[in-house]
């Protein structure tokens, strides 16, 4: 199947997939929220089954890439009961109406789409990645049909192999789908699942706030200069963040929602994450642990315990998948990782934590004005209102900020002004919004809306 045709046939299986899951658990959302998750999750489940293949010891070719997206199908058309009544809320009339102030917005962000697009489609991937990483790995997946290949086995590799190969599977199996549909020497898949966050990133914001704060809070997201950096190229810390932030979305909005529905999918993104970057097994945990007293308050004991149970579980399965079922039962090799855990050391870790803020939060050139615009904003919100932002968004925040301050620790090779930084990039969109749920903000939102109202009528 040629290329042009292969790509969209498996985006849109993927989709499927996603709505299938969506809607088993009794996800509603607006129709372009659900579109794009389910893409999200589509791609998560699809790369699951295509590594599953490996592991049964079918060969990873471009057939049992393709075959592992139908049997993906398959497997949900039994939930199709409860998946037809989301596919009846998606072919619902839109309500949602485009105003004057939003054409300049997509004007911009379909300029900024297709350079995004552009460049992860014509631009090779990185010498870095292509000779050490993701890319690597999935070159000679795709030429040895197995992800147990030369990479691993060869003699002249044993003894120099960085970490990189060893990194959580996600990027490398979908970078080894692309391969065989036929996008060899680039990644036009990392180009396609930024605009579809960015995208998220707006429509969430729109159910937020009015939609001309959404579009200013959109923007300055968008044009986020270090996360704008990495929308095309093939690393694991956009992917993470992409995953991390909506499971906390899902959560925090099921949580003040009372629905657990939206908090069981949060689940599913949670594990994806754990399949896209080792250490968010230790931030998940923070979190989950973090938030368990808020759930327990407002869903009630048992609620709350069957929700951290059941993600604690599902999350500790993926990771382990690859990181202890793979590595011993199939791959020759282990990664070096002990020899790189040097210890917790208090002094060590202030000075982490110091080091993170002085040479990465704070700084403009990174991240635009995001953060010191949740700090003003923040504390004009505890003063007026006592609380700085929404609990469930705080409590993630703090514990994504602990969990890489304990990696920036515990390990030699997580260094402040690499690591740390690029694991900001799932706090970036926490914080936009957290912005966006302060009472101060919605206070504006609410006058606006009237405003707006009385001058229509």
């Amino acid at each position: 199947m040629p290329s042009e045709l292969g790509l969209p046939f498996v985006l849109l299986l993927q989709t499927f997939i996603g709505v299938s899951i969506l809607g088993a658990c009794a996800f509603r959302s607006t129709r372009t929220i659900t579109l794009l998750l389910s893409l999200f999750a589509g791609m998560f489940v699809h790369s699951m089954l295509f590594f599953a293949c490996d592991m049964l010891g079918i060969p990873l070719t471009a057939t049992s890439m393709f075959m592992s997206a139908v049997a993906g199908v398959l497997l949900t058309l039994p939930l199709w009961k409860t998946t037809s009544k989301l596919v009846e809320h998606l072919r619902a009339p839109s309500k949602s109406t485009l105003r004057l102030y939003d054409v300049p917005v997509i004007g911009l962000s379909g300029y900024i789409f297709y350079m995004i697009l552009w460049a992860s489609w014509y631009w090779p991937v990185t010498p870095f990645d292509a000779m050490a990483g993701i890319d690597l790995v999935a070159k000679y997946v795709v030429k040895e049909h197995t992800i147990v290949n030369s990479v691993f086995t060869h003699p002249s590799m044993q003894g120099q192999l960085s970490n990189q190969p060893f990194y959580a599977p996600f990027a490398m199996l979908m970078q080894s789908i692309m391969k065989l549909i036929g996008f060899t020497h680039n990644q036009v898949w990392i180009g396609i699942v930024s605009v579809a966050f960015s995208i998220f990133i707006w429509a969430a914001l729109r159910q937020l706030v009015h939609p001309f704060i959404a579009a200013i809070l959109y923007l300055l997201y968008l044009l986020t200069p270090e996360m704008f950096g990495y929308t095309y190229l093939l690393q694991t810390d956009y992917l993470n963040a992409v995953y991390m932030t909506i499971g906390v979305y899902a959560l925090w909005q099921g949580a003040d929602q009372r629905n657990t529905a939206m908090m069981f999918a949060s689940i599913m993104f949670f594990a994806a994450g754990c399949w896209s970057r080792t250490e968010t097994i230790l931030l998940v945990a923070i979190g989950l642990a973090s938030t368990l007293p808020y759930l327990w308050k407002v869903l009630g004991a048992r609620q709350a315990l069957r929700f951290t149970g059941v993600a604690a579980a599902l999350c500790l399965a993926v990771f382990a998948l690859w990181h202890v079922v793979f590595f011993n039962a199939y791959l020759p090799v282990r990664p070096q990782t002990a020899d790189q855990l040097v210890g917790f050391d208090p002094a060590r870790f202030i000075e982490v934590a110091a080091s993170t803020w002085t040479a990465v939060i704070s700084r403009i050139d990174y991240w635009g004005i995001i953060v010191w615009l949740f700090v003003v904003v923040g504390t004009v919100n505890a003063v007026l209102y006592r609380r700085i932002a929404s609990s469930v968004l705080l409590l993630w925040i703090g514990a994504i900020l602990l969990g890489l301050w304990l990696s920036g620790t515990l390990f030699s090779a997580a260094v402040v002004e690499q690591t740390l930084r690029r694991g900001m990039f799932k706090l970036i969109p926490l914080l936009v919004f957290a912005i966006a749920a302060t009472e101060v903000v919605t206070s504006v939102s609410n006058r606006l809306s009237s405003w707006e109202l009385k001058r229509s009528s």
